[in-house]
Parts: C-alpha cells; structure tokens; sequence
C-alpha cells in the first residue's frame, strides 16, 4: 500500500496526534494508560465516523461535517501501526503506542466534553518520553514539532531506532553518540535550505561510505538560472563535536 513502509517485518504508518486542549491532557494520558488512544472534534453525540461515513454531505449538520472532515482519518488508522500523542503527559514529551483494534466511538460524553473517538491500544507497547532524549534520533525529534492536528512520521527505522534506544537504555553516554547525532542534525539543517538538491543531502552510512574524511555531502545548484549557466556544486562537510571537561 502507498505510503507505508516496512518496520518489525510488517508495513505500518506512524501517525502523530496534536496536543489535546489544556484541560484534556490528563484525560488523554489517563485513558492511554487504559488503552485507548482519544482523538477530539468528538464533541456531538452524532459524530461517530463509520456512521457519518455513509451519509451524503447535504444530510451531515454543520457540526457532523467539521468532525468528519477533522477526523475521519482515523479510520484508515490499522493494528500494527503507531500512535504519537505529542505533549502528553506535559509539554515537550510524548506518549507512543501501538494500535490494537479498531476505531470505535464512545456514546457517553466525558468529563471534557469531547475527545470521543477511541482507537484501541497495546498498553505493553506504551513508551513515554522526552522529545529531545538522546536516545531520539534527531529526524524523529524534528517530526515530533507541532503541525498541524495530525501528521504522519514518515521514517519508520528511524522510529524502530528510537524506541528500541528508549526501551532498553541502550544510549547511555552522550558523549560517544553525540557526533553521529550531529551528522543527522546537520544533514536535516542544509535539507531546508534553499538551493540544495533535499534528496543529495547524504550522512556518512547513509548509501555511501567515507568520502575524502567527509561526515556530509550536499549538492546545490549555483550558478545563474540561465541555461548553460546554472550547475551544481558539491560541498563537503567533516562533523566534529567535543566534550569539554574539568579535571581537578
């Protein structure tokens, strides 16, 4: 299927959910931990999807017609795939788990007047943490900012990565990761930058090994935009990072 990519031996999506309303993250957090992954614009009785699914618009209320086309979404959401709820349980971390069953929606209305869509979760699989943990990949770190109410994060080793490094610890001294980190950080940095080539943007180990001692290697177009006069250039980056240390 378009989209999705092969993770654990099996092709899953990774999906991100924006940060609940103030007086909802607990609730969300809660729930989680409960096995349900909530979702809001679930703030009428009616808006169940896979019954608003089969009406035409001209039969939806305002208020079904904002829901469904705010969330409807989730029913494309699959067990295997992964669940992100950013800034849960407090601002800058995360809570990631994975799906279990399908979407439901839960007919009686809750102590924050919303979040009613329901996506069944694994509670083994729950990993809370810091978005800016070491032991993030800085791809994942980057897609983690806030988007729009929901996103998908499309580098799913790096994801597996991830949550192998959080779950077992596995990244315990900073300092002899830290320059591999920076190659990741510095290689996303000249990605956004106008003129380079996004996709000739390599890290060493990333399809290609040492070249000339270079950590990067970025290709940009320079020249005029003029035929003839237009080319593109390579500049090649070594990445070195130190730790300072006080000796008594």
């Amino acid at each position: 299927m378009q989209n999705r990519r092969c993770l654990w031996g099996i092709c899953v999506k990774i999906w991100a959910f924006n940060t609940p309303g103030e007086d909802a993250v607990d609730y969300v957090y809660r729930e989680a931990q409960q096995g349900r992954s909530r979702f809001g614009w679930g703030y009428i009785d009616t808006a169940d999807l896979r019954l608003l699914e089969k009406k035409f618009w001209a039969n939806m209320t305002e208020d079904e017609t904002i829901c469904y086309m705010k969330t409807n979404f989730l029913l494309k959401l699959e067990p295997g795939d992964w669940i992100v709820h950013i800034n849960v349980p407090k601002w800058g971390h995360c809570t990631a788990a994975q799906i279990s069953g399908p979407y439901k929606y839960d007919p009686v209305n809750n102590e924050v007047g919303d979040y009613r869509h329901i996506i069944e979760i694994d509670t083994s699989t729950i990993v809370t943490f810091d978005q800016n943990d070491i032991g993030v990949h800085p791809v994942i770190s980057r897609r983690l900012k806030l988007q729009e109410n929901h996103w998908k994060i499309r580098f799913p080793f790096e994801f597996e990565s991830t949550l192998q490094n959080l779950k077992s610890g596995s990244i315990a001294n900073p300092s002899n990761n830290s320059e591999k980190n920076l190659e990741y950080f510095l290689a996303e940095i000249f990605k956004n930058i106008t003129g380079v080539i996004r996709d000739e943007v390599k890290e060493n180990g990333s399809d290609w090994g040492t070249d000339n001692g270079a950590d990067i290697i970025v290709k940009y177009e320079s020249g005029l935009p003029i035929d003839r006069l237009s080319m593109t250039s390579t500049l090649v980056i070594q990445v070195k990072s130190y730790v300072h240390r006080k000796f008594s």
